[in-house]
């Protein structure tokens, strides 16, 4: 049963020792990181594949094991590898059977071997040896490497050393109450190596995180503090401006940002309170500016859409000017006309009720050119194109006046044609106003016609008074004459047929 007990404590002592190397990582209250056990666990993992499955030599997989990670230009230091050399010679004494009796001796007679009636080779002096020197040290390089001693406690890794190392030599000689006393060999160094650790840790020899507090009170640009729960300040880092206990209440639910600039934060931990702040006050500065650079913006984009909508307006009545000049240019003759016409209807209307007739159907007749082609001015300002419908409508409300005039007329409109340019159509219509308007008033009959014939041509075949041929010449028209009917052909500048 104490063997049974021995063994457990052993194994119990070896694992804690594995344990104990993440306080070198995380410390006393560092985060958990079990990153050195996954690369332990993996190359074990290898070394056990590579011997069971491909069954290959358990010291050339220990090794393959050991060189997982490394880069392909990774090169043992000489100084570590004689080290190896030397602790991978003496692992061979104790494992190997060949090799074993170098460590440990039995008689020749004995019929069984035991624990108890073994000798010590010189294999176990050379084991324990290395190891006393490797213990050592490895204390001598980080007594001399170490940056941080607390006090008087640098000597206590010497201790637990001092009495691995007596316990070593009483076994040697035998004592026979060494091991009812202090336990197993193995039990009683492991034991002895988690107090070397332990005390390394706790003079500052092997770093660590137990030191939290000191390094969480000499912190510089932190401003932060770990309160209980009532918010009775516990810890503070450096420089830490104190905050009222009323802000760190409220600043639980929400931030709270104070006239300084400083922004509280907190949230709960346990035992209390986590209250840091935030230097808030180049960033409002920042707001500020650009609240107030926002606000002259906008006053500046009232300006100019104040600006926009005046020059617009200005834009438009110009437009509309230009339009108005442009229409009043284009039928100023017609209304010239029709303000003598009107004089003289002002002075005929009532002692000549038939000649102030005819003047009626003559204003007619122009008021009529001039509403038409008003849409034909902005039409031919934009040289848009314009449909053939649109100049059907123009000749036969003007023809229809006429009729007011006892003027026979007709109209064709060729099928072929459908579309003319803006310059063109208007073109077309002045021309055919200005036939009718030479002679008026003793025009009998008027036909027009609209054709195709590769470019756009207007036939006009008047019956009246007076001699249309001065206007072929001056439009560069085709004029004939025959049998009371002038004949006129015009084709307009840029009115191909389409």
């Amino acid at each position: 049963m104490s063997a049974y007990l021995y063994s457990i404590g052993a194994t119990a002592a070896i694992f804690t020792l594995l344990a104990l190397s993440l306080n070198i990582i995380t410390g006393y209250a560092g985060q958990a990181m079990m990153g050195h056990a996954a690369f332990f666990g993996i190359g074990a993992y290898t070394a056990a594949i590579l011997t069971q499955t491909y069954h290959v030599n358990f010291f050339l997989a220990l090794l393959i094991a050991m060189s997982l990670g490394k880069p392909d230009s990774y090169r043992l230091p000489r100084a570590t590898a004689a080290l190896w050399l030397v602790s991978g010679t003496l692992l061979a004494l104790v494992l190997t059977n060949d090799l074993h009796q170098f460590v440990f001796t039995f008689p020749a007679d004995a019929a069984v071997w035991s624990d108890t009636n073994h000798g010590y080779g010189l294999g176990y002096f050379a084991v324990i040896g290395w190891q006393v020197v490797c213990a050592v040290a490895a204390l001598v390089v980080m007594i001399f490497k170490c940056r941080m001693k607390s006090g008087r406690r640098h000597l206590w890794p010497a201790i637990p050393m001092a009495v691995s190392l007596s316990y070593l030599a009483l076994n040697y000689i035998g004592v026979p109450w060494l091991k009812a006393a202090f336990g197993d060999v193995t039990a009683f160094q492991s034991f002895m190596y988690m107090l070397c650790f332990e005390a390394c840790i706790a003079c500052g020899y092997i770093h660590s995180n137990s030191r939290y507090a000191d390094l969480f009170a000499s912190s510089v640009g932190t401003s932060a503090e770990i309160t209980d729960r009532n918010f009775n300040i516990r810890y503070a880092a450096l420089n830490t401006e104190a905050i009222p206990k009323y802000d760190m209440r409220k600043a639980l639910q929400s931030p709270v940002t104070r006239k300084n600039g400083l922004t509280v934060h907190a949230m709960p931990i346990s035992g209390g309170y986590a209250v840091w702040t935030e230097d808030m006050s180049v960033l409002l500065a920042v707001k500020a500016e650009s609240e107030s650079l926002a606000e002259e913006l906008g006053e500046r984009n009232d300006l100019l859409r104040y600006e926009y909508k005046r020059e617009a307006k200005h834009r438009k009545v110009e437009e509309q000017n230009r339009l108005y000049d442009l229409l009043q240019s284009a039928t100023q003759r017609q209304i010239d006309r029709i303000s003598v016409l009107t004089g003289e209807y002002r002075k005929k209307s009532k002692s000549d009720p038939e000649r102030a007739k005819v003047l009626l159907a003559e204003i007619a007749v122009l008021c009529s050119y001039i509403k038409r082609r008003k849409h034909l001015t902005l039409l031919t300002d934009r040289d848009y194109e314009v449909s053939v419908g649109e100049l059907e409508r123009a000749f036969s409300e003007s023809l229809q006046t006429l009729k007011l005039l006892d003027v026979r007329s007709t109209l064709y409109i060729d099928p072929a044609v459908s579309i003319l340019s803006g310059r063109a159509a208007a073109a077309v219509f002045d021309f055919y106003e200005t036939v009718i308007e030479t002679d008026l008033e003793n025009m009998k009959s008027v036909q027009v016609s609209l054709a195709n014939v590769g470019s756009i041509r207007l036939s006009l075949n008047v019956q009246c008074e007076a001699n249309l041929s001065a206007l072929a010449d001056r439009f560069n028209a085709q004029y004939e004459a025959e049998d009371g009917y002038q004949h006129i052909v015009f084709c307009p500048e840029g009115g191909a047929a389409k």
